[in-house]
Protein backbone atom coordinates (compact mmCIF):
# COMPACT_ATOMS: atom_id res chain seq x y z
CA UNK A 1 0.00 0.00 0.00
CA UNK A 2 1.13 3.46 -0.77
CA UNK A 3 1.62 5.85 2.14
CA UNK A 4 0.50 8.73 -0.04
CA UNK A 5 -3.15 9.56 0.33
CA UNK A 6 -4.59 11.92 -2.29
CA UNK A 7 -6.22 14.99 -0.80
CA UNK A 8 -9.94 15.07 -0.50
CA UNK A 9 -11.84 16.90 -3.18
CA UNK A 10 -11.48 20.64 -2.71
CA UNK A 11 -14.69 22.58 -3.03
CA UNK A 12 -14.22 25.78 -4.98
CA UNK A 13 -15.17 27.57 -8.14
CA UNK A 14 -12.16 28.65 -10.21
CA UNK A 15 -13.87 31.80 -11.48
CA UNK A 16 -14.75 32.80 -7.91
CA UNK A 17 -11.15 32.33 -6.81
CA UNK A 18 -9.87 34.55 -9.63
CA UNK A 19 -12.32 37.37 -8.90
CA UNK A 20 -11.67 37.17 -5.13
CA UNK A 21 -7.95 37.54 -5.81
CA UNK A 22 -8.63 40.67 -7.86
CA UNK A 23 -10.88 42.02 -5.12
CA UNK A 24 -8.34 41.45 -2.38
CA UNK A 25 -5.56 42.96 -4.47
CA UNK A 26 -7.25 45.94 -6.07
CA UNK A 27 -9.80 46.89 -3.47
CA UNK A 28 -8.33 45.98 -0.11
CA UNK A 29 -4.59 46.49 -0.61
CA UNK A 30 -4.82 49.55 -2.79
CA UNK A 31 -7.45 51.28 -0.66
CA UNK A 32 -5.07 51.30 2.31
CA UNK A 33 -7.01 48.97 4.60
CA UNK A 34 -4.99 46.99 7.11
CA UNK A 35 -4.34 43.26 7.22
CA UNK A 36 -7.00 42.63 9.87
CA UNK A 37 -9.64 44.07 7.54
CA UNK A 38 -8.35 41.86 4.76
CA UNK A 39 -8.45 38.80 7.02
CA UNK A 40 -12.04 39.55 8.05
CA UNK A 41 -13.12 40.09 4.44
CA UNK A 42 -11.53 36.79 3.38
CA UNK A 43 -13.24 35.01 6.25
CA UNK A 44 -16.64 36.56 5.50
CA UNK A 45 -16.53 35.65 1.82
CA UNK A 46 -15.38 32.13 2.70
CA UNK A 47 -18.36 31.77 5.05
CA UNK A 48 -20.68 32.89 2.24
CA UNK A 49 -19.13 30.46 -0.21
CA UNK A 50 -19.44 27.54 2.22
CA UNK A 51 -23.06 28.47 2.82
CA UNK A 52 -23.72 28.72 -0.92
CA UNK A 53 -21.92 25.42 -1.70
CA UNK A 54 -19.23 27.24 -3.70
CA UNK A 55 -21.62 28.28 -6.48
CA UNK A 56 -20.52 30.86 -9.01
CA UNK A 57 -21.03 34.42 -7.75
CA UNK A 58 -22.92 35.18 -10.98
CA UNK A 59 -25.80 33.06 -9.70
CA UNK A 60 -26.44 35.27 -6.65
CA UNK A 61 -30.16 36.03 -6.18
CA UNK A 62 -32.48 37.50 -3.57
CA UNK A 63 -33.19 34.05 -2.11
CA UNK A 64 -29.49 33.58 -1.42
CA UNK A 65 -29.41 36.85 0.49
CA UNK A 66 -32.40 35.94 2.67
CA UNK A 67 -31.14 32.44 3.41
CA UNK A 68 -27.65 33.74 4.18
CA UNK A 69 -29.12 36.21 6.66
CA UNK A 70 -30.97 33.38 8.45
CA UNK A 71 -27.82 31.23 8.38
CA UNK A 72 -25.74 33.99 9.98
CA UNK A 73 -28.32 34.67 12.67
CA UNK A 74 -28.26 30.97 13.58
CA UNK A 75 -24.48 30.67 13.37
CA UNK A 76 -23.78 33.84 15.35
CA UNK A 77 -26.72 33.77 17.76
CA UNK A 78 -24.24 34.58 20.54
CA UNK A 79 -22.69 37.58 18.75
CA UNK A 80 -24.79 39.89 16.61
CA UNK A 81 -21.69 42.01 15.94
CA UNK A 82 -19.99 39.10 14.16
CA UNK A 83 -23.06 38.49 12.00
CA UNK A 84 -23.25 42.19 11.16
CA UNK A 85 -19.57 42.47 10.20
CA UNK A 86 -19.76 39.32 8.09
CA UNK A 87 -22.83 40.39 6.16
CA UNK A 88 -21.40 43.90 5.64
CA UNK A 89 -18.18 42.48 4.19
CA UNK A 90 -20.09 40.17 1.84
CA UNK A 91 -22.37 43.00 0.72
CA UNK A 92 -19.38 45.27 0.09
CA UNK A 93 -17.80 42.52 -2.01
CA UNK A 94 -20.92 42.02 -4.12
CA UNK A 95 -21.31 45.77 -4.66
CA UNK A 96 -17.72 45.84 -5.92
CA UNK A 97 -18.38 42.73 -8.00
CA UNK A 98 -21.41 44.27 -9.73
CA UNK A 99 -19.13 46.88 -11.30
CA UNK A 100 -16.87 44.25 -12.92
CA UNK A 101 -17.43 43.01 -16.44
CA UNK A 102 -19.19 39.65 -16.52
CA UNK A 103 -21.10 40.42 -13.32
CA UNK A 104 -23.30 43.27 -14.58
CA UNK A 105 -26.34 40.97 -14.41
CA UNK A 106 -26.23 40.92 -10.63
CA UNK A 107 -29.25 42.82 -9.37
CA UNK A 108 -28.52 45.82 -7.19
CA UNK A 109 -31.68 45.26 -5.11
CA UNK A 110 -30.69 41.64 -4.48
CA UNK A 111 -27.31 42.80 -3.20
CA UNK A 112 -28.88 45.50 -1.02
CA UNK A 113 -31.20 42.89 0.51
CA UNK A 114 -28.07 41.26 1.89
CA UNK A 115 -28.46 42.93 5.27
CA UNK A 116 -29.75 42.38 8.77
CA UNK A 117 -32.98 43.84 10.10
CA UNK A 118 -32.82 47.28 11.70
CA UNK A 119 -33.40 45.72 15.12
CA UNK A 120 -30.48 43.32 14.63
CA UNK A 121 -28.23 46.14 13.39
CA UNK A 122 -29.11 48.14 16.49
CA UNK A 123 -28.19 45.16 18.68
CA UNK A 124 -24.90 44.77 16.82
CA UNK A 125 -23.95 48.41 17.24
CA UNK A 126 -24.69 48.65 20.95
CA UNK A 127 -21.69 48.40 23.20
CA UNK A 128 -21.39 47.08 26.69
CA UNK A 129 -20.89 49.70 29.36
CA UNK A 130 -17.29 50.04 30.41
CA UNK A 131 -16.15 49.70 33.97
CA UNK A 132 -15.13 53.08 35.34
CA UNK A 133 -12.97 53.69 38.38
CA UNK A 134 -15.07 55.18 41.18
CA UNK A 135 -14.28 58.44 42.95
CA UNK A 136 -13.29 56.59 46.12
CA UNK A 137 -10.63 54.60 44.23
CA UNK A 138 -9.29 57.84 42.69
CA UNK A 139 -9.06 59.46 46.11
CA UNK A 140 -7.28 56.40 47.48
CA UNK A 141 -4.76 56.47 44.58
CA UNK A 142 -4.11 60.19 45.03
CA UNK A 143 -3.65 59.91 48.80
CA UNK A 144 -1.24 56.98 48.36
CA UNK A 145 1.09 59.09 46.23
CA UNK A 146 3.80 60.35 48.56
CA UNK A 147 5.66 62.94 46.47
CA UNK A 148 9.43 63.04 47.01
CA UNK A 149 10.27 65.63 44.36
CA UNK A 150 8.61 68.14 42.01
CA UNK A 151 7.86 65.55 39.30
CA UNK A 152 5.88 63.32 41.65
CA UNK A 153 4.15 66.38 43.12
CA UNK A 154 3.17 67.39 39.59
CA UNK A 155 1.85 63.85 38.97
CA UNK A 156 -0.32 64.08 42.06
CA UNK A 157 -1.63 67.49 40.92
CA UNK A 158 -2.52 66.02 37.51
CA UNK A 159 -4.47 63.23 39.16
CA UNK A 160 -6.28 65.81 41.31
CA UNK A 161 -7.16 67.81 38.20
CA UNK A 162 -8.47 64.71 36.41
CA UNK A 163 -10.67 63.83 39.36
CA UNK A 164 -12.05 67.36 39.70
CA UNK A 165 -12.81 67.83 35.99
CA UNK A 166 -14.28 64.35 35.46
CA UNK A 167 -11.91 63.40 32.67
CA UNK A 168 -11.54 59.63 32.46
CA UNK A 169 -9.19 59.26 29.51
Amino acid sequence: KSKFQPPEKVNCCAENERIKHKYFDKFIYRSGKNKDTLRKAISAIQIFEEFNNFQDFKLFKYENAREFQKYLLDRYSHSMQSAYRTIQAVQEFFLWLKERSGYKRLDYDDIKSLRLSLKDVEKAKTTKPRKVIGVDKWEEMILNIQPKDEVELRGRAIFDCLLLTGIRI
